[in-house]
């Protein structure tokens, strides 16, 4: 159920008359997320004020060694520890599908919210989904450090 409610393809293919809702972005090549969000320019989104959750975890949250590089990453942003939803402790036996599950749920926010998924194993790749608006330019960027 879960698999079959999100569909990732490139924006020109054409699937049953189905429209894109969503746009995945990824940068690669760059490890500090205060760069990535300023370039991006989401780094004053209205989602910093409030309470909802919105940073999906990928990384356990028991490891010391992950929650201070998850520190570091977020301590120059906007981004604040009750924004973050830990994903691996939820997936009960599921440990080796964490990413792509936790990937697949940042599909499934409300459209006024940015997802970020950030994970100690992609921390020179940084993933945001936008919801598609008319102005929405194609989703690869890649940055150099």
């Amino acid at each position: 159920e879960f698999a079959a409610s999100c569909l990732l393809a490139d924006p020109s293919l054409k699937i049953e008359e189905l429209e894109p809702a969503k746009n995945l972005k990824i940068v690669v090549g760059q490890e500090k997320a205060v760069k990535v969000l300023h370039t991006l320019n989401l780094n004053e989104l209205p989602q910093y004020e409030g309470d909802e959750p919105y940073v999906l975890i990928l990384s356990d949250q028991t490891d010391i060694k992950a929650a201070k590089q998850l520190q570091q990453q977020f301590a120059q942003t906007s981004v604040e520890p009750h924004h973050y939803i830990y994903v691996k402790s939820s997936l009960g036996h599921t440990q080796h599908l964490v990413d792509i599950y936790g990937f697949m749920l940042s599909m499934h926010f409300p459209e006024h919210i940015v997802p970020f998924v950030f994970g100690e194993n992609t921390v020179s790749a940084h993933t945001f989904v936008q919801s598609v608006t008319e102005n929405s330019e194609d989703d690869a960027m890649v940055l150099n450090s």
